[in-house]
């Protein structure tokens, strides 16, 4: 350095003021002593330092925020993925049990069936029954008594006349 109050560039003859009086002046005013000035940079310097401190306040609870943001956002994205599996699992049961539906479905389709068939086998089955009863009621009413010559050919009553040859003979003497 130079002289007190001046700067030297590397030794250049030309020096420049630490204080250049036209900007004070500018900014503080003409009359403006040293003091003055000193008082106004020091309150500068100091809301520039309550500025920055409040600044940094400010970017420390974001960044809070944000680490609190981030932690909220895995916690959901977690839930998320554990809800997306368990609709995963219910739509894979749902899938199997409608599957095991079609199944019962068609199982009670073919017993419907078989139980349609069963029941005309069994009125078959009951015809056959019948008509053998009345086949036996015949033979046993009509052929076996003419076989044994239980009455005598040509004498019919009035309502075996009626009837014709079809009514049994024996129900038609009582």
């Amino acid at each position: 350095m130079g002289k007190q109050g001046h700067w030297n560039r590397g030794g250049d003859a030309e020096t420049k003021p630490l204080l250049d009086e036209s900007v004070l002046a500018l900014k503080y005013g003409t009359r403006a002593s040293d003091e003055t000035v000193g008082r106004n940079q020091r309150s500068d310097l100091l809301k520039g330092v309550k500025l920055g401190d409040e600044n940094s306040a400010r970017l420390a609870s974001s960044i809070k925020m944000a680490a609190h943001t981030d932690t909220v956002g895995e916690a959901i994205l977690q839930n998320l993925t554990t809800q997306r599996d368990t609709i995963t699992r219910a739509r894979v049961s749902a899938e199997t049990m409608e599957e095991d539906m079609d199944i019962s479905e068609r199982k009670m389709t073919r017993m419907a069936c078989e139980q349609c068939l069963q029941r005309w086998v069994l009125f078959v089955i009951a015809g056959c029954v019948l008509a053998g009863i009345i086949v036996y009621a015949y033979y046993k009413l009509e052929i076996e008594p003419a076989r044994r010559g239980d009455e005598p050919a040509g004498t019919e009553t009035g309502a075996e006349a009626s009837l014709g040859r079809f009514a049994p003979r024996r129900l038609l003497r009582l």
